[in-house]
């Protein structure tokens, strides 16, 4: 059962997701090597220490005495919503026991709109639709699906799925076929091709002057094209996991537990025994699925991955895998390698995951020494589209990572996204998911991509110190 019951600000299933790769890459090292060799740098067994110094969540550097910690640098908008939604959480809602939804789009510039209503056994609903625009965002036209719980004191918002609304994505039956002789298919229809995505294959199908159906009807008419077409789908919005930025968070009673803030002894992950077997590895490969990573961190920068088959800034693809310059991962976003986080939330996971350790300064991750990969797909602001999330899962296949931390979540099932995960599971890469932020049980409502039936998804939930 995949129940991710939130307790509280200190329980975001976000950290849990990183806690939880020392296990995983120790596992790996058994996997791979036979056995997990001692490391060349001892950890030092940590013996009831005292409460750590409040940490700054953008720096992941201790805040100077007196001061507070300064809030991660997220867009207003996105800010807004992840603040009011941790503070939801703690509250059962309308769907499956979870917390409120808040409309991420309340202020956006409406340029349609359409609401139906249905009953049944005495629950009342109602679905509205919006066409608008996002600015911010990559593909600005969207479509909003809202559902709305019809109480008595008034209408609650219990599921919200946006999507880009001039595009739809499309996996084709034959690989080879080009741009030509998909566009004479698509004539009929008024379809251009926005983007064929280089790693996955999955084509970007657009349309001019989008009306509030044009993705639904482009979905039932492309996919009728079935002798070329394996699926046409919607291309979800996905956003990245609130992270909480209060100062008790920094005690990192996670790691080890020794019973402050009137925490339990030992309610934790058992961090120093691992690191007494293993401290991580720079063979192990990590790529973080995010808002990218700033590379130039002092507590990162030396467990940052180097590309060793690419040569920096000669603009030739040198390993051949379509990318290039590719030294340090890559930015879906933008489409170039400068994988550098603008938004603060993949810096901090990175820095939860490996943090450089036993180095006398900042703070250590679970792993001390790992090979940390950006793969952004989620821009300054914390979303990001779908096609984007498979495209960086389908490249991590393409290089050969280890496994991938997924903090984020968003949107419906997608066929794409669950191709590039099969892969991914076939080369033996794990995917560790955040089970969400939505105080729900998973097994009711579904959260992608924690919910993907794949064997190599590990759904994180959260905990507390207690």
């Amino acid at each position: 059962m995949k129940d991710n019951r939130i307790f509280g600000p200190l329980g975001r299933s976000v950290a849990l997701v990183a806690l939880l790769m020392l296990g995983l890459i120790c596992w790996w090292m058994v996997k791979r090597e036979g056995s997990v060799a001692q490391s060349t740098t001892p950890a030092t067994k940590m013996a009831s220490p005292a409460p750590a110094e409040p940490l700054d969540p953008a720096t992941a550097l201790p805040v100077p005495a007196g001061q507070k910690p300064e809030p991660t640098s997220l867009a207003a908008a996105n800010d807004e919503a992840n603040a009011q939604q941790a503070a939801d959480d703690e509250s059962p809602g309308a769907a499956g026991g979870g917390g409120k939804v808040i409309d991420r789009y309340a202020t956006n510039p409406v340029l349609a709109e359409r609401e139906t209503r249905s009953e049944a056994g005495g629950d009342r609903r109602v679905t509205r639709i919006r066409l608008l625009r996002d600015e911010s965002f990559k593909y600005p036209l969207l479509r909003v699906e809202d559902e709305f719980s019809d109480e008595p004191a008034g209408r609650v918002l219990i599921k919200q799925e946006a999507m880009v609304a001039d595009h739809v994505m499309v996996k084709l039956k034959d690989a080879k076929m080009d741009e030509a002789a998909l566009l004479a298919q698509l004539k009929h229809l008024g379809a251009t091709v926005r983007k064929r995505m280089q790693a996955s294959g999955v084509w970007l199908v657009a349309f001019d002057k989008p009306d509030i159906d044009t993705v639904p009807n482009a979905v039932t008419e492309v996919g009728k094209l079935n002798g070329i077409v394996r699926y046409a789908e919607p291309d979800y919005i996905a956003y990245a996991t609130v992270i909480p930025n209060d100062a008790s968070f920094a005690n990192l009673w996670g790691m080890h537990n020794t019973g402050q803030s009137a925490g339990v002894v030992d309610a934790d992950i058992d961090g120093p025994e691992a690191w007494d077997m293993h401290t991580g590895s720079a063979t192990v490969k990590v790529g973080v699925i995010d808002t990218g990573i700033d590379h130039t961190h002092p507590d990162l920068a030396a467990n940052m991955w180097t590309n060793p088959n690419e040569i920096a800034g000669n603009g030739i693809d040198d390993d051949g895998n379509g990318f290039i310059d590719d030294t340090r991962g890559w930015d879906f976003v933008n489409n170039d390698n400068l994988a550098m986080d603008d938004n603060q939330h993949g810096t901090h996971c990175a820095g939860t995951i490996g943090g450089v350790g036993n180095n006398g300064a900042g703070v250590a991750g679970v792993c001390w020494t790992v090979s940390l990969i950006p793969l952004k797909f989620l821009n300054a602001g914390g979303s990001g589209a779908i096609s984007d999330a498979q495209e960086a899962v389908a490249y991590g296949t393409l290089i050969g990572l280890d496994l991938t931390s997924n903090s984020w979540g968003g949107g419906g099932f997608s066929q794409a996204f669950k191709d590039s995960l099969d892969a991914a599971h076939a080369a033996e890469i794990l995917f560790v998911a955040a089970a969400g932020n939505s105080n729900s049980n998973n097994d009711v409502v579904s959260n992608y991509p924690s919910n993907y039936d794949s064997p190599s998804v590990i759904a994180v939930a959260s905990t507390t110190r207690t």
